[in-house]
């Protein structure tokens, strides 16, 4: 058995104009991705893409992490807590949810969206919490709801989540 080495390219970039407020670190990636569940079982290419996405993600949490006391970054607390949000999305759903993009939110929060078909999830982090914004862009049903930490963000989201699990 022979064991392939794979690099990993993080595309991040730091971009900044006139105004301090337009400065952004983005991670460029796509969550409309889909796969099928038997590669992923079975370690085919899409489960290869799959953890080189995973890998980019993570990268992108240790780079804000190290970025949290620059100024117009999200503090240490704000990348932890979308950090063990992630965490809990991998633990509850493992490969069966779609990676999501992470990106930095107004004021020093953390947007997290994940899309599937129609089905589209957005997680804002901040100091005091979660706010989440689901829609489905077939029916035009959409949702709109505040977690507070301490609370259980899994059962805020229920239904939602499970709409873009495979």
């Amino acid at each position: 058995m022979t064991r392939e080495n794979y690099n990993i390219t993080f595309n991040a970039s730091i971009t900044s104009s006139q105004s301090e407020s337009a400065k952004s670190l983005i991670y460029e990636g796509t969550s409309n991705e889909s796969f099928d569940i038997e590669n992923v079982n079975l370690g085919g290419e899409e489960y290869l893409k799959r953890i080189e996405k995973l890998k980019e993600v993570d990268e992108y949490i240790e780079l804000l992490k190290k970025k949290s006391s620059h100024e117009n970054f999200p503090s240490y607390s704000i990348v932890s807590y979308a950090e063990i949000f992630w965490l809990d999305l991998q633990s509850e759903f493992e490969d069966t949810i779609p990676v999501p993009v992470f990106s930095l939110g107004l004021d020093g929060s953390i947007l997290i969206t994940i899309k599937k078909d129609e089905h589209y999830l957005e997680i804002e982090v901040t100091e005091e919490g979660y706010e989440l914004y689901y829609e489905d862009n077939d029916t035009g049903e959409n949702d709109l709801i505040e977690v507070f930490h301490g609370m259980s963000i899994m059962e805020a989201i229920g239904d939602r989540i499970l709409m873009i699990s495979i």
